[in-house]
């Protein structure tokens, strides 16, 4: 949507927004492998404060902000439809490290290593997913909520009835800490994750992030829970 290859490891992209002028959805970005709302491929230093709202179809490698990147990607924002095969995820299909991002997206695949964020990355902190996966091969392997690798501080609503969906990243090891999906019994995720920020307050900046019901950083917020603060 902004750069097909980056190829700098100072590469830097921050406040960019893609988005479909077309109500119907009729407008999209479609190609085939390595494709992204933001960045195709490459390697840099971070991709930041970026929104996409628009239809993204492909085969391998597919995100809403990038398709396969070593990149750091940060404060980002996914909203529309994700189709792919492999390596499909609604930030991106293959990163390094992701944090403080939100996806709001049905996502449609065939193939192995797809996830709510991120097909494959690292690690995925502070992050908050919402929608659907549909995953048309029933022997597909690694399908998440999150993502196949870490995740950290997450939140999950993505729905699937994959046999092998896990609601958030894999079960085995420690690749799941203070993480939660709408398959676990938490009535007020709000307070979960306020508790978490307690502890990892790097990561849930309520003065330039993130915000939600209640009172943030001595304020009284109102808004859906968890929401970016730069939203409209």
């Amino acid at each position: 949507g902004i750069v097909g290859c980056m190829n700098s490891y100072q590469g830097h992209v921050s406040d960019c927004n893609v988005e479909s002028i077309a109500k119907d959805g009729k407008y999209k970005i479609n190609g085939k492998n390595k494709i992204g709302g933001i960045i195709g491929d490459g390697y840099g230093e971070e991709v930041t404060n970026c929104r996409v709202n628009c239809n993204i179809i492909g085969e391998k490698y597919v995100g809403g902000i990038v398709g396969k990147a070593s990149v750091d990607i940060e404060n980002c924002m996914y909203q529309g439809q994700l189709s792919g095969t492999s390596y499909v995820g609604g930030i991106s299909g293959y990163a390094s490290k992701i944090i403080g991002c939100k996806v709001v997206s049905d996502i449609e695949c065939d193939g192995d290593n797809v996830g709510g964020i991120c097909g494959s990355a690292q690690k995925s902190i502070a992050c908050y997913v919402e929608g659907t996966i549909t995953c048309g091969n029933s022997s597909a392997k690694n399908v998440y909520g999150i993502s196949y690798g870490s995740a950290n501080l997450c939140y999950s609503t993505m729905l699937c009835d994959h046999t092998t969906f896990q609601s958030i990243a894999p079960t085995y090891g420690t690749y799941i800490t203070d993480s939660y999906s709408v398959y676990d019994d938490v009535s007020n995720i709000a307070s979960k994750l306020e508790d978490a920020y307690s502890e990892y307050a790097d990561y849930w900046d309520f003065y330039d992030t993130w915000t939600w019901s209640g009172v943030v950083a001595g304020k009284n917020k109102s808004v859906v829970c968890p929401r970016l603060a730069w939203e409209n």
